[in-house]
């Protein structure tokens, strides 16, 4: 069952062409990546992961707050990354 995330596979797919429009093989492994990331956040409740070891977060919004997090995390390395090169 997906969990209303579908539009988290849009931005994998969004990811993927950047990254061949770039032709750029870190953005591919950041895209790919982010895609195992986006299928497992849309087919499963990773709040069940959280309850296990005893922290509680909002139910629906962990899924996105984790999807977010990861994003900017990228965004944030390669354009570190973009700014050490140039």
């Amino acid at each position: 069952m997906v969990r209303g995330l579908t539009p988290l596979l849009t931005i994998a797919l969004g990811l993927f062409v950047l990254a061949w429009a770039e032709r750029s093989g870190p953005l591919m492994g950041f895209a790919a990546g982010f895609m195992a990331l986006a299928l497992l956040l849309a087919l499963y409740n990773v709040e069940n992961v959280f309850y296990r070891i005893g922290v509680g977060v909002p139910a629906p919004a962990i899924n996105v707050i984790i999807a977010g997090a990861v994003l900017l995390l990228g965004g944030a390395v390669f354009w570190v990354g973009d700014r050490q090169a140039g």
